[in-house]
């Protein structure tokens, strides 16, 4: 994906988002995200990929220790999760990169 298709997905994501209806953890992570995604630092395919693997790993998390959290709670969770993988990211022009070893392509 390059970095234009991504801003794009990402500008689709946005558009089809209520943001009144978000928690204070979701607003925190699409406003992150939205920063990185702008500056080409992530692609929107990353920033959904990453979601998927934060819920899995969640999910297996909870199943292990036998726990069983609403849905608010795994989002909670999930977002608070991204957020610190997101504010661990260096976006400065001197390390600019994607994570996950990914290469973004212009």
């Amino acid at each position: 994906m390059t970095i234009e298709e991504s801003k794009a997905m990402w500008e689709l994501e946005k558009e089809n988002t209520d943001y009144t209806k978000l928690s204070k953890e979701m607003k925190q992570l699409y406003d992150k995200v939205d920063e990185l995604i702008n500056a080409g630092v992530i692609t929107y395919e990353e920033f959904t990929s990453d979601t998927i693997d934060a819920m899995t790993t969640n999910i297996v998390n909870n199943g292990k220790a036998n726990k069983n959290p609403d849905r608010y709670e795994q989002v909670k969770v999930m977002c608070l999760d991204l957020l610190e993988k997101y504010n661990n990211i260096k976006t400065d022009n001197n390390d600019k990169g994607a994570i996950d070893n990914e290469e973004i392509t212009n």
